[in-house]
């Protein structure tokens, strides 16, 4: 679900910036081809290349 939230989410309140970063860090490996998105079943998941 992480990999949905740093694609298409936006965070509303971050105080000290952490979930800002997090997901950040998570888009980077996304676009970096760490993590690809798959479908099963209809169900979109979330895996790590190797």
């Amino acid at each position: 679900m992480w990999g949905e939230v740093a694609i298409d989410g936006r965070v509303l309140f971050d105080r000290d910036r952490r979930i800002s970063a997090a997901l950040a860090r998570i888009r980077r490996a996304v676009a970096g081809g760490r993590f690809v998105r798959r479908v099963v079943h209809g169900q979109p998941y979330w895996t790590e290349t190797l």
